[in-house]
């Protein structure tokens, strides 16, 4: 599996490279790096820094899927705000938790 990498903190390239041995890693410290790098690897799933100077992976993830990339891309923070944590997610709240649990029978 081809896996790119994006975070601004070389350790952390060392670490993921070492979590995911047997697997092709590549990993950059900048977010234009990482979308020419995924523009020449075409990974098949994308791990990128929610926090980054510059770019964060937020945009790096928009940019790359207005480009037509379908693969999972999995967004990280050492940031505790629950704002930033649940941003990836908030265009996908659709239905509040109680509609959920009344659809299901159990609420």
């Amino acid at each position: 599996m081809k896996i790119l990498a994006c975070d601004d903190e070389d350790h952390v390239g060392e670490m993921l490279r070492a979590a995911l041995a047997g697997h092709e890693v590549e990993f950059t410290t900048l977010a234009t790096t990482c979308l020419e790098s995924w523009k020449r690897l075409r990974p098949d799933v994308v791990v990128l820094d929610r926090v980054m100077p510059g770019t964060g992976g937020m945009d790096v993830a928009r940019r790359m899927r207005a480009e037509g990339f379908l693969g999972p891309i999995y967004l990280f923070s050492a940031f505790t705000s629950a704002d930033i944590a649940t941003e990836p997610v908030k265009p996908f709240e659709t239905t509040s938790h109680a509609d959920c649990m009344s659809a299901s029978g159990v609420g």
